[in-house]
């Protein structure tokens, strides 16, 4: 082109991470679970749902159309009981209603805590022609066989975020 500078809009150049999602428990939603249970956990506010991906009534991300492909996954989950004799918690991600990845902390049979809070990434492969969705799941367990409260907050104590990855 004989030197001559060419101008290029800007929108040609950047690439976008969407779908992405944030999705938590609002401070009124705490969620009650039986101890050693996988046990769904419930969303109730979209801090932002970037391609329409979470579908909040179901409490799961679907894949939305055209956005097939590699994801980042967060979860983050903080726990209570009342009682103190919480030992094991694990964060697990289900897709298509089976377990993918997992995260356990464990205290140990003497180990015992009244709270604990919890975090994992995982990268999925998603496929909307497989009808691909995420949920989240928790298992706790206590000596004592009490419940377990999963805490809603509205500093985040408790949500799920994601997006596509562009690779």
């Amino acid at each position: 082109d004989a030197g001559t500078i060419k101008r290029v809009d800007y929108s040609y150049l950047k690439s976008t991470n969407t779908p992405a999602f944030f999705i938590n428990k609002a401070s009124s939603s705490n969620q009650d679970i039986s101890t050693d249970t996988a046990t769904k956990i419930t969303f109730d506010s979209e801090v932002w749902d970037e391609g329409s991906g979470f579908d909040l009534a179901n409490d799961k991300f679907v894949v939305p159309a055209g956005e097939d492909g590699k994801y980042h996954i967060n979860f983050t989950c903080r726990t209570y009981d009342a009682g103190g004799e919480l030992y094991s918690v694990r964060q697990q991600i289900y897709k298509n209603g089976s377990r993918v990845s997992n995260n356990e902390f464990y205290g140990g049979a003497d180990g015992e805590f009244e709270m604990e809070g919890t975090t994992f990434t995982h990268i999925v492969e998603l496929n909307l022609s497989a009808s691909d969705y995420l949920e989240c799941y928790m298992t706790c367990k206590t000596h004592d066989s009490s419940d377990i409260t999963i805490l809603g907050d509205s500093n985040f104590k408790t949500y799920f975020t994601g997006f596509k990855l562009i690779i």
